[in-house]
């Protein structure tokens, strides 16, 4: 029975070898074939794109959608950490940053074109 421990051992360990060693294999072939992004922070005027823009940055991100998500986000954050459930708790208290900032985020991030 012990023999039988010690070869399961070795097995995981060089499970976890092969894994650490594919992943990096795999994250140095996407460091390596990176392209050029170029960014814009609004569609041009006269663009299809415009009123699309206008309507989620404006109305949905800065507007009463955004902050009621924001509230929304705030309070599951509260209930799970009254409940003493970190795993969610984190998980809202993120969202809820990443709502509050959502506009300037929306306007220094813009869409990305490959």
């Amino acid at each position: 029975m012990e023999e039988l421990r010690k070869k399961l051992s070795a097995l995981d360990k060089k499970s976890l070898f092969g894994k650490f060693l594919l992943f990096s294999v795999v994250l140095v072939l996407i460091a390596v074939t990176a392209q050029c992004a170029f960014a814009m922070t609004a569609p041009a005027d006269g663009s299809k794109f415009k009123a699309i823009s206008d309507l989620i940055v404006k109305d949905v991100v800065n507007g009463p959608i955004g902050y009621a998500l924001c509230v929304v986000s705030g309070v599951f954050t509260a209930g799970m950490m009254v409940m003493s459930r970190i795993g969610p708790a984190v998980g809202g208290l993120i969202g809820t940053a990443l709502m509050a900032t959502a506009p300037s985020i929306v306007t220094s991030m813009g869409a990305m074109i490959i």
